[in-house]
């Protein structure tokens, strides 16, 4: 039974479902937070117009150029890279999901390629105008992110970081379940910065701006929770037996740890705007070698 839950990739199956669920609420595949400005209504109906706001903002930090050469580190889908694209750019998308990669491929544009491979593994001798880390940072070791990001560059290159740190609050967590949010831990990132001879050209903090997403996604299991105990009273009331192998089968197959976070995720209301305001810091920022 252990081997079959070793054999599933849940991260990725999370993912995969991820984007489909994102694409079927906005119609795009953006994987990243909103930037919900202007008093915009924390709603999924405002997703599409947050998340475009992100994406619009990113941009923004884009050195001069009508055709650059980006490489887009966790490039997710690919919708970051398709928009790219459209505006002239050439782009190298590193993406370690083949399923990921397989949507990446759909896009199909001369100006693109697919590395499937994490970036710790990249193996390429291009050299790029900005290497691009739009939320996926803090999924790389730090003591490599930096390092190899600027064996990338080009003369004049520069290094893009849009992500999620924690502040030096998580240091006083100590509940059972990991708060709302993830990251490197910004004390150390700022050393790194400094170790690698990096100066910071551009930043601004956002986390405000973001906040609101993970309020968004906790209404999203709210309800997904509130479904489920009303599903849950009807099978215990009319089918007690149904209701006794099923509980079974999930004692079995899913461990204690792993439920009490299901439980946590869908009844609890603590991966909210405060909470992630306490524990991370969102930072848009542009590096360039000194």
């Amino acid at each position: 039974m252990s081997k079959f839950r070793n054999k599933i990739d849940t991260k990725s199956l999370g993912l995969e479902l991820g984007v489909d669920f994102i694409r079927f609420l906005t119609g795009k595949e953006h994987l990243h937070y909103g930037l919900w400005e202007n008093n915009l209504e924390v709603c999924a109906r405002n997703l599409i117009w947050a998340q475009e706001a992100y994406t619009h903002k990113l941009f923004s930090l884009l050195p001069n150029g009508d055709s650059l050469k980006i490489l887009d580190i966790g490039g997710g889908a690919g919708e970051t890279a398709k928009q790219l694209l459209s505006l002239g750019h050439s782009v190298s998308i590193v993406v370690p999901s083949p399923s990921l990669a397989e949507r990446c491929a759909k896009i199909d544009h001369p100006l693109l390629k697919i590395h499937q491979t994490t970036f710790e593994d990249l193996d390429t001798t291009e050299k790029f105008d900005v290497c691009l880390f739009s939320e996926s940072f803090q999924y790389v070791p730090l003591e490599i992110s930096l390092n190899q990001a600027k064996t990338l560059l080009s003369e004049k290159g520069c290094i893009i970081v849009a992500d999620c740190f924690r502040t030096t609050e998580i240091l006083q967590h100590n509940h059972e379940h990991r708060p709302v949010g993830g990251g490197h831990p910004i004390g150390c990132f700022r050393d790194e910065i400094i170790q690698q001879n990096l100066h910071v050209v551009f930043e601004e903090d956002i986390t405000e701006l973001v906040a609101p997403s993970v309020e968004l996604e906790q209404m999203f299991y709210t309800f997904v929770g509130h479904s489920l105990n009303r599903i849950d009273q009807d099978i215990q009331k009319s089918f007690p037996q149904v209701r006794k192998t099923i509980m079974f089968v999930i004692r079995n197959f899913i461990n204690e740890q792993s439920r009490s976070k299901m439980v946590n995720r869908l009844h609890k209301q603590d991966r909210n705007v405060q909470e992630f305001c306490k524990y991370n810091q969102y930072l848009m920022m542009v590096l360039k070698v000194k």
